[in-house]
C-alpha cells in the first residue's frame, strides 16, 4: 500500500510549526487524500491541530486505520480559538446541476461561503489554501460570467474574488490553483472522469472504452503534488495572492492516454474502443503550461510524471 508524502523537509517544517489546520470537505477527494498526508506527518498530535468539516458528521477512514471525525460545516463558526490554516475543499460539485436548479445550487453554495467566511472573521487566519477550477475559464481563455449557462465555473472564479479581497484585508496568504485533471488516491466518482473510467475498464481487464468523436487533449498532476505545493506556499508565510493553473509536464490525446494505461499496466492486450475521432474538433481542458512544474522546482521538487500518476491511481482503485 503506497502513502502520499510531504517530503522530508516540509514535513519536518510542519512538525515545528504548532498551527492548526481547519479542512472543509474533508470527505473528498483533496480532503481525504490532504488528511493521509497530515496523519503521517502529525502522528499524535494530528488530533488536536486538525479539525475537519463536511456537509455532515461522519467518521472518515483512512488507509492508515485511522478514523477522522467529521462535523457538520456550520460547526466551523465554533473552532478553537488560536491560529489556524484553512483549507477550504467544499462546493457543491458540477454533477450537483443534473438533479437541482441552478438557484438551488447557487443558494447552496453561497451558504457554504458564508460560514467560512464567518469562521474566519472570528478567528485567526494564517494562510487559505483554496481550490478553483479550469472551469472558471470561457473558451477564449477569459473568465466566464454566464451563471445561467455555467453555474459551477461563475460561482468558482466568485470565490476566487471573495476571498483574495479578504485575504487582502487580513493580510494571510491565499493558494488558489485552478485544477484541471487530478489523478492519484481517494478519486472519487470514478466514472466521471477520463482517467478514472479506463483504469476501471482496464483494471476489470475489458476494453478501455474512449466515446468521444473528437480529440480530446488533457494534462493531469497528482493530488499530492497539488497539496504539498499548496502547503509550501502557505508556509512561505508571504502574504500574498497565488493564483495558478494545475498542469502536468505532458498533454495527452485520450487514445494516448488509453495506450500509456495499457503499457504501465502491463496489458498490452486490453483493446481500445472508440468512434472514428472527427478531423477539425478538439477539446482542450489543460490549462496554463509550466506554471504549477515553475512552483514546484522553486519548492524543491518536481512534479509526479504520468506514467506514475497512472500506476498510483490504479493502485488505489484496486484497494478501493
Amino acid at each position: 500500500m503506497k502513502f502520499m508524502s510531504f517530503g522530508s523537509q516540509l514535513t519536518d517544517r510542519l512538525r515545528a510549526n504548532d498551527v492548526r489546520f481547519a479542512i472543509t470537505g474533508g470527505g473528498g477527494w483533496l480532503g481525504q487524500a490532504t488528511l493521509e498526508m497530515l496523519d503521517q506527518v502529525l502522528g499524535a498530535a494530528f488530533a488536536e491541530r486538525v479539525s475537519v468539516f463536511g456537509s455532515k458528521a461522519r467518521d472518515i477512514k483512512l488507509r492508515s486505520g485511522r478514523a477522522v471525525p467529521c462535523f457538520e460545516l456550520k460547526e466551523i463558526v465554533k473552532l478553537p480559538r488560536g491560529p489556524h490554516y484553512y483549507l477550504h475543499y467544499a462546493f457543491l460539485t458540477k454533477d450537483k446541476l443534473t438533479t437541482q436548479s441552478n438557484d438551488t445550487f447557487i443558494r447552496g453554495n453561497d451558504i457554504i461561503r458564508s460560514y467560512v467566511i464567518e469562521a474566519i472573521n472570528n478567528n485567526e487566519c494564517c494562510g487559505l489554501f483554496l481550490p478553483s477550477s479550469g472551469a472558471v475559464y470561457r473558451a477564449d481563455g477569459k473568465i466566464d460570467t454566464d451563471i445561467v449557462a455555467n453555474a459551477y465555473g461563475v460561482m468558482k472564479a466568485q470565490d476566487e474574488n471573495i476571498f483574495s479581497a479578504l485575504a487582502t484585508k487580513q493580510n494571510f496568504p491565499a493558494v488558489i490553483p485552478r485544477v484541471f485533471n487530478l489523478s492519484g488516491p481517494y478519486m472519487n466518482k470514478v466514472d466521471l472522469y477520463a482517467l478514472g473510467s479506463m483504469l476501471r475498464d482496464a483494471l476489470a481487464d475489458r476494453p478501455i472504452v474512449i466515446n468521444a468523436a473528437h480529440r480530446v487533449l488533457r494534462s493531469y498532476v497528482h493530488v499530492a503534488d497539488v497539496i504539498r505545493l499548496a502547503i509550501s506556499m502557505l508556509l512561505e508565510a508571504q502574504n500574498n495572492i497565488s493564483v495558478f493553473d494545475t498542469a502536468g509536464d505532458q498533454v495527452v490525446e485520450l487514445s494516448e492516454l488509453a495506450q500509456q494505461i495499457r503499457t504501465v499496466l502491463n496489458m498490452p492486450h486490453l483493446e481500445i474502443k472508440r468512434p472514428v475521432v472527427e478531423a477539425g474538433k478538439e477539446n482542450r481542458y489543460i490549462g496554463r503550461p509550466g506554471e504549477m512544474a515553475a512552483l514546484a522546482k522553486r519548492f524543491g521538487f518536481t512534479l509526479c510524471s504520468l506514467g506514475s500518476q497512472i500506476e498510483d491511481t490504479a493502485s488505489w482503485l484496486l484497494s478501493a
